[in-house]
């Protein structure tokens, strides 16, 4: 459960259990949290949002337009 009360989803990989990407469940459209790493076009892949930003480190900044929210 999320900070604001929403369920949130986690997917693995069923080989590696690596994480591969997140998705709430709520009403309304879905918000899905893809992990990069597991991605192989993450360079044609442009942010649109920034999450948690009141605990990013201060040289982390992704370049470029975002939405940018403290919290999820």
């Amino acid at each position: 459960t999320t900070a604001s009360g929403d369920k949130n989803h986690q997917m693995f990989c069923p080989t590696c259990a690596s994480p591969i990407y997140s998705r709430t469940i709520k009403d309304g459209p879905p918000r899905v949290n893809l992990r990069l790493g597991t991605a192989r076009q993450r360079a044609e892949l442009k942010p649109r949002i920034e999450l948690w930003r009141c605990s990013a480190q201060e040289w982390a900044s992704i370049a470029g337009p975002t939405e940018r929210f403290d919290k999820q």
